[in-house]
């Protein structure tokens, strides 16, 4: 974190590989922030339309659904 800054689009990634580990334990809201903080990183540092920011709204996304259903 220190070499790179908060706001380094692979601290970015880092936290959405975490929310992936968090989805995939079953824990939606762990995923959900996680999801967030990786989609606020990835919006100022690569733009609102690049792949991996639209990725991360997709993700996020896809935690609301699940969190509807249950």
């Amino acid at each position: 974190l220190k070499a790179l800054g908060p706001e380094h689009p692979h601290i970015g990634a880092a936290y959405s590989n975490m929310a992936t580990v968090a989805l995939g334990q079953a824990d939606n809201a762990q995923a959900a922030e996680l999801y967030l903080k990786a989609l606020v990183i990835e919006e100022k540092a690569l733009g609102p339309t690049h792949p991996k920011t639209l990725q991360a709204q997709q993700y996020l996304g896809r935690c609301d659904e699940q969190k509807k259903k249950s």
